[in-house]
């Protein structure tokens, strides 16, 4: 078998929190995805290894901060590079805010965030798959136009796939672009 294809997935980039008796903690996933639209879902797999992990499989609840070309590579070391199990990731940390459901989500470098609710758990052995109810869904105002659409192109949404990082590119076609007769 041949891993390489492997290599060629593209994920995007998230910070995701968590707290837990009065302590926030986050990490960077780059495994997230909606799963169903009615009701509105969504799965993370998050590494078994990771406070955050532990954070949410006891408290049921995380945000997801979806990231973007603004993101500076202080961001990735910040909730990268450390361990919540040694470091407080968000003692003396200003760029974040509190959600309605009491957890901080990540203000600089972000163009939305998700606030969810654990329905099921599901072991992966390395990570675990927690899939999740939605329950809050903020995306900045500079990329919703005045229809009230959300700009996906201005938003700068950053991919990762094997050890690189590149931004989206521009609008291919809209749905059924894929099955459409080339004109």
């Amino acid at each position: 078998m041949n891993q390489k294809a492997m290599y060629h997935l593209t994920y995007g980039l998230f910070v995701l929190t968590a707290a837990l008796d009065g302590k926030d903690n986050g990490c960077i996933i780059n495994t997230a995805g909606q799963v169903t639209s009615s009701p509105n879902r969504i799965s993370i797999a998050v590494n078994k290894a990771n406070l955050t992990h532990d954070m949410i499989l006891q408290s049921g609840k995380f945000n997801l901060s979806i990231l973007s070309e603004q993101a500076n590579f202080e961001l990735f070391k910040h909730f990268g590079f450390q361990s919540g199990k040694t470091a407080d990731k968000f003692a003396g940390y200003t760029a974040c805010r509190r959600s309605e459901n009491g957890l901080c989500y990540i203000t600089e470098g972000t163009n939305a965030y998700i606030s969810a609710a654990v329905e099921q758990t599901i072991d992966l052995g390395s990570h675990t798959m927690f899939v999740a109810e939605v329950v809050g869904v903020v995306v900045e105002d500079a990329y919703m136009d005045e229809s009230g659409r959300f700009g996906i192109n201005e938003t700068g949404l950053v991919v990762y796939s094997h050890g690189e990082y590149f931004a989206m590119g521009e609008k291919l076609g809209k749905f059924g672009y894929s099955v459409q007769k080339k004109k």
